[in-house]
């Protein structure tokens, strides 16, 4: 909805085997967040929806980032 300005594309993610999976219906970003060695913190953001999820999944998947400026 862009409520807050921030605008995401619903790029889906990247599957451990190459695959793109979702492409179209969410994205999911990866946060600065650890969770132990395999799994890392993300926020889901879906299309058509104003809330953004916390989850968590295993690092070797392609998630997308958001890059800021200092």
């Amino acid at each position: 909805t862009n409520e807050s300005g921030f605008t995401a594309l619903p790029a889906g993610e990247r599957a451990t085997d190459g695959l793109d999976w979702q492409m179209g219906q969410y994205t999911r970003l990866w946060s600065a967040t650890q969770d132990g060695s395999s799994y890392g913190g993300l926020v889901y953001l879906y299309f058509n929806d104003s809330q953004a999820l916390q989850s968590r999944a295993r690092k070797d998947k392609g998630l997308s980032v958001r890059c800021l400026k200092d």
